[in-house]
């Protein structure tokens, strides 16, 4: 039996388990990655892999999962650094919904392409992180938040989130995307329950 979804795309029951199973390992990406930021393993240069964990999903998928997938994560990196409820995952859904916008009609989602997403992405986050929490606070010490915190940080993330993107790559080639450059092809078993 086959199913409508948004438009002319016809989803049949595997497809449906393939598309569930997909968004579960993206989850369970997403818990691990916020584990690991929790976990304090890295210590001064703790990256931040919720912001390029949406942009390589983006990359992959369509603009509104990509949107809801970019609020998740925003909202899990505001818990796990204490920032204003919602303040991240305004400014990664911005960046989770031009990435999806990019990838679908301008760039190639290739390595190269996700590292200058992810840069455009934290210039975003821990500039507006620097100018709400220090520049508009007028702290006196703006200067060693930005090089003993914001910059170390940005750099270890910019520099492990290819560990982020190689999984996602995995399971966006793996599972297909609905609607995307990748279709799922139905199995024999398939075509012929639709050919009776």
């Amino acid at each position: 039996m086959k199913y409508k979804i948004i438009g002319s795309v016809e989803v049949t029951r595997s497809g449906r388990k393939r598309t569930l199973i997909k968004w579960l390992l993206y989850a369970a990406i997403l818990v691990f990655s916020y584990s690991l930021m929790r976990s304090g393993v890295f210590r001064g240069w703790q990256p931040v892999f919720l912001i390029p964990l949406p942009i390589a999903v983006a990359m992959r998928e369509q603009e509104l999962p990509s949107c809801v997938f970019s609020l998740l994560c925003g909202l899990y990196t505001d818990c796990a650094y204490g920032f204003v409820f919602g303040f991240s995952a305004f400014w990664l859904i911005i960046c989770g919904l031009l990435a999806s916008l990019l990838s679908r009609n301008l760039v190639q989602p290739n390595l190269f392409n996700f590292l200058w997403l992810t840069a455009g992405a934290l210039l975003l986050e821990f500039s507006m992180d620097y100018l709400f929490r220090a520049v508009l606070w007028d702290l006196p010490s703006r200067g060693v938040l930005l090089t003993d915190s914001i910059l170390p940080t940005a750099g270890a993330t910019l520099l492990l989130s290819p560990l982020v993107y190689f999984p996602v790559k995995g399971i966006g080639r793996r599972f297909g995307t609905l609607g995307g450059s990748q279709h799922y092809e139905p199995d024999e078993e398939e075509t012929e329950d639709s050919a009776e």
